[in-house]
Order: structure tokens, then sequence, then C-alpha cells
């Protein structure tokens, strides 16, 4: 999990803290009013000085009145936001904004250097306003424009995600494990595998292939001690990563291969906090043959099935810790419709369970789709 500093003051300033407190980001405040410094109370954030903040990843300022003393920067580590930095560098810019009945306006984030708004800019977020006479005025238009600027700069420097995957088996390691193992592998900087009585023999064959953590958990996987285990496991690994995700060794998560590269590049440039999969089932016809795990899987299937009930999607991969249900389909704060009504964000999760059962003894309610090509080359 990466360490902010934030510094700031104003009701832009509790807005852009928000955000980075509602990204899951350990934040320490350097607080220049009571609007943000309620904020830490309220968040219970800790309170730093410039002296006393201690190793961080970015320092963000947002509206600080006070210039940083230059021997407390670090190269491309501190961050300010400005509007109209473009055209209206140094104090006040709205003032002479709205002196110059100017309409088009703008949020960056750049760089902070040795000369005060001179630093390279990482983002730019123009709109435009009608004629404002008032800060206030200008400020209420302003306000969206903030949390996309600090969002887009933020996705260019921690452009480079930490990850790690969790997955449960019990008894029967390979072949979905081994295929697991060898998908997200790809993806995640570690692997760990929650064994349920596992042999021994065989996870240690595998990690010579695969390097991986194993976690011996003493209850099935669907009990209480169990899913406590996965809870308190995410919430400490989320302090040295930036995505944990936790899935069954049959469940695969792709995302839109129309939008992303693959899972990586997904991770780095959602907004989302933990998005939901979007489940697929995947079945045979009655012509296909029984799946062969030397070969690549998808390519001995051509449909897949989007659940109507929507129990298969699934919130796997998060940024947050996360308080999951017995059994891991839906988070507690969800309800059953919304899992159901789950709108396609994305993310694809591709479920093997049923992969040898055939397609025609499903149901009319569950409508095959052709499994796209980009796809049968995954696994």
């Amino acid at each position: 999990m990466k360490t902010i500093i934030f510094y700031g003051r104003t009701q832009v300033g509790s807005v852009v803290l928000s955000y980075l407190v509602a990204k899951g980001y350990r934040v320490k405040v350097i607080p220049e009013d009571d609007i943000v410094r309620s904020l830490c109370r309220f968040y219970e954030l800790e309170i730093v000085t410039l002296d006393t903040m201690g190793e961080f990843d970015l320092f963000v300022c947002c509206h600080g009145e006070k210039i940083i003393p230059e021997g407390y920067l670090q190269d491309k580590k501190f961050i300010n936001m400005h509007s109209c930095l473009w055209k209206y560098k140094g104090k006040d810019p709205i003032n002479r904004y709205i002196v110059n009945k100017d309409t088009e306006a703008s949020i960056e984030s750049h760089y902070m250097v040795k000369e005060v708004d001179a630093g390279e800019v990482i983002a730019r977020v123009p709109f435009t306003t009608p004629v404002v006479k008032t800060h206030g005025e200008y400020f209420n238009i302003a306000l969206p424009h903030y949390y996309k600027c600090i969002d887009q700069a933020i996705r260019v420097i921690f452009g480079s995600v930490r990850s790690v995957a969790m997955v449960r088996i019990n008894q029967k390691v390979k072949p979905l494990l081994e295929m697991w193992l060898k998908y997200y592998s790809q993806f995640f900087d570690e692997l760990r595998v929650f064994s349920c009585g596992a042999p021994e023999e065989e996870l240690k064959e595998l990690q010579k292939q695969y390097p991986f953590i194993i976690v011996p958990v003493s209850d099935d996987i669907y009990s209480n001690g169990a899913h406590e285990a996965v809870f308190k496991a995410q919430k400490e690994l989320l302090k040295d990563f930036d995505w944990t995700m936790y899935t069954d060794a049959d469940e695969i998560v792709v995302p839109n291969l129309e939008i992303y590269k693959d899972l990586k590049d997904f991770m780095k440039k959602t907004s989302d906090q933990t998005p939901l999969c979007f489940g697929y089932q995947v079945y045979k016809l009655k012509t296909e043959k029984p799946i062969d795990y030397g070969n690549a899987v998808l390519n001995q299937r051509t449909h897949w099935v989007h659940d109507s009930s929507g129990s298969y999607n699934k919130p796997a991969l998060s940024r947050v810790p996360c308080s999951w249900v017995l059994g891991f389909h839906k988070l507690t704060n969800m309800d059953d419709v919304e899992v159901r009504k789950a709108q396609d964000n994305g993310l694809y999760m591709i479920h093997l369970k049923y992969i040898d059962k055939e397609l025609e003894d499903i149901g009319s309610e569950n409508k095959p789709e052709k499994i796209p090509d980009k796809y049968r080359s995954l696994l």
C-alpha cells in the first residue's frame, strides 16, 4: 500500500484528501485549516509535519499556502495541484481569472521544483466556465475536475503496480491449480495458495516451476475460520501491495481485451476500488471432446454463458480491504439485486467448473455466446 503525504486546505483540499482516502492509500496529513483538520479526525488520519512525516511514496499539495523549502523536495515525489497553471502561475490564479472575465479553465498537477510553479506538468484537465464573479462560483464548477486531475496524475506516477493473487485448494491440485499459477504468474508479483489439506509433494513440485507461498488453513475455506484467515491476509498484504485478488482455482479473471492489454494494464488504468467481475461459465457442446488440460483449454470450447442469476459475478480484485460474505461471492454491503444486475465494467471472470458439462443441459434462461477469438489463447 502506497503512503501519501497530503498538504492542503479549504473545501478543494478536502475533496482531494477524500479521494486519496477512498482509493485506499495510507495517508498522513499536514493540515492548514480546520476543514482539513476535521477530516483528519473523521478518517482517523495521522497529522504530521514536514519534519515528522517519515518515509512516503508521494507528497500531494492542494491549495497549501506555504512554499515547501527546497531542502525537503525529492525528485518526482512532490506534486502540486494548480488551477489554470498554463496561464496564471503563482498565488491566487482565480482572482486573475475573474478579473480577465476568462472562460477557459483547467486544473493541472505538476512536479514541485525549486522555482514556484515551474515543474513538469503531469496531468491537465481543461474545462470551460461562464464568466464568474467569485471564487465560489468558479470552484463550484471546478471541483469535479480536481478528482479527474489527481486520478490521472496518480495513474501516471504509480503506473507500475504491485499485486498479489490468492487461491484456495483442497485435495486435488492438478490440473486446475497448475493452470491458475501459469496464468496469474504473468500479472502478479506474488502468488499465495491457501491449502486445505492439498498434497504437499504436489505443491512443492509446482513451486519449482511457479514460485508461490503456501498458506496452510486448518478448516475448509468455506468455514468462518478460513474466511477470517483470508480477510486478515488481505488486510496485511495491502500494506505492501497495491492490489490483491482472491479466487478459486477454477476462476480466471480477464479484462476486456478490446480496451486493456491484459490484467496488469487493467489494474494500472481502472479507477474502481473493487471492480465486480462479470461472470461467465464455459460449457461443452455435445460434439466437443472432454477437455484435455495438456493443451490450450479455451481453444477446445466454443461457447460460454453469462449466468442470468448473476451468481458468478464476483468481487475478486481489490485495492482496499474487503469484507466478503461466506463463499466470497459478494461483499457484505452488497445485496443480491446489485450483484445480479452488475453491469459490464470491463472485467470478466471465466469459470471452468463446468467445462465438461454439456451446454444443452443448462436451461433456456441462459443464452450461450461464442467465446471471442481474443480470449481463446489465454488458457
